[in-house]
């Protein structure tokens, strides 16, 4: 390995989450370089869905007014979200294996191999996919444990209005949750092992949180707690004098819901209608779209140390173990 010549014999919490940290002091030339290009990154791709979701508000505002006005905004807003992806995705990968060679301590974080935004990408399907499958399993689990629970209230049976039904259905209804972060979890070196040994290996990855499970739930549990809080608290202040950060917030409490509402879909973009008529607002876009990026690269630099960390426990790489026999002969 670059960073270390020895993987640590047990994952700490306030190591992995102080990374960052280290990073910075070790090498803050680069690491500032790395971080401006991702906040300045972040910030264009907040204004650019922000424009697009204030199109699709004045559109809805003049659906009943003009047609072909109507028709505009919305074909605009279309190509803004086409572009949205375009543009986010390759370089996105581009600047996370940056991110990742630096917190590995290589010498060019900025060089990078053509194989690994592939291998990163292949990594985030794996746990993309085991996300979205654990959730799709715990909604009908949900669902089966709350028909179970309604069927013992409504048979006027000893349980029926008593806590204990609560008290049992809810923890049930939360552990398939908890057992899809949990083996989520376990996958947390993965993209970080696709940057460092440009390959996808799953084994690995698991075999690197071993005997680390809930130091690694901890790590997890706290990062998301401070960037949540962080964005959160900041929207809220903000939306006191920000019409942007008014606008999401409302957006926000605007909702989704289409099983009582099938046009609740539309609810939403209305936040953002006659956004960029207030004086001022693009302004606003630029600060606050930079300040929530400054965020967000915050929030990141914590989690990706808990990745990087757990990719040094990983047990060696074959092409490690040649290059290294060789190196010897």
């Amino acid at each position: 390995m670059t960073a270390r010549d020895t993987p640590p014999a047990r994952f700490s919490v306030r190591a992995a989450l102080g990374l960052w940290l280290v990073v910075l002091r070790r090498r803050p030339a680069a690491f500032f370089r790395v971080a401006l290009v991702a906040v300045v990154f972040q910030a264009v791709l907040t204004g650019l869905l922000t424009y697009a979701y204030a199109g699709f508000g004045d559109a809805l505002e003049r659906a009943s007014q003009d047609g072909l006005e109507f028709n505009a905004e919305v074909l605009r807003a279309n190509l803004i979200m086409i572009i949205y992806p375009l543009l986010s995705f390759p370089l996105w990968f581009w600047l996370e294996t940056a991110w990742l060679r630096l917190y590995n301590n290589e010498a060019r974080p900025w060089a990078m191999r053509w194989s690994e935004p592939g291998f990163l990408f292949l990594s985030y399907l794996v746990v993309f996919g085991i996300y979205f499958g654990g959730l799709i399993a715990s909604l009908l689990i949900m669902f089966v444990i709350g028909l179970a629970a309604f069927s013992l209230m409504s048979a006027g049976s000893w349980m029926a209005g008593s806590v204990w039904v609560y008290l049992i259905a809810i923890p049930l209804a939360l552990l398939p949750y908890f057992a899809v972060g949990a083996v989520l979890a376990r996958f947390s070196a993965l993209p970080a092992l696709a940057v460092m040994h440009r390959t996808l290996d799953p084994g690995s990855a698991w075999r690197a949180t071993k005997g680390a499970l809930w130091r690694i739930l901890a790590a997890w549990v706290i990062a998301l707690m401070v960037y949540g809080a962080l964005v959160a608290g900041f929207v809220q202040i903000g939306q006191n004098w920000s019409p942007v950060l008014r606008a999401y917030w409302e957006m926000m409490a605007l909702g989704f819901n289409p099983a009582r509402d099938p046009d609740s879909f539309i609810h939403p973009y209305t936040a953002f209608a006659g956004l960029f008529d207030t004086p001022g607002a693009a302004l606003w876009l630029a600060a606050d779209a930079l300040a929530i990026s400054g965020l967000y690269v915050v929030a990141a630099a914590i989690m990706r140390g808990i990745g990087v960390t757990l990719a040094w426990r990983a047990p060696a790489h074959a092409s490690e173990l040649s290059t290294a026999k060789d190196s010897r002969a």
